[in-house]
């Protein structure tokens, strides 16, 4: 989990304008898409479809492009594959 100056906020509060959960976003500062998964007080969780998730400050974070969205979807195919055959590996 990243945290943004070592702590997370957790008092609240309004969402960011514009930004719901279950969005496909891109975060700025960590030069990746993902999916908003949470507000977490002043902060927002993101997550890949790996499994791996971040905080991030909500002025850092824009709608995900087209393009994208795309990505997120080719970045959960191939995990998905990539579990299948790991499940079918003896």
């Amino acid at each position: 989990m990243v945290r943004a100056a070592g702590r997370l906020n957790r008092a609240g509060g309004m969402p960011p304008a514009g930004l719901q959960i279950g969005m496909a976003v891109y975060d700025s500062a960590a030069q990746m898409p993902g999916t908003l998964t949470s507000f977490e007080g002043r902060l927002i969780r993101i997550t890949r479809p790996t499994g791996f998730s971040w905080d991030a400050h909500p002025h850092r974070v824009r709608r995900a492009t087209p393009w994208e969205r795309r990505q997120l979807q080719a970045i959960a195919r191939l995990h998905e594959q990539r579990q299948r055959a790991a499940r079918a590996s003896p």
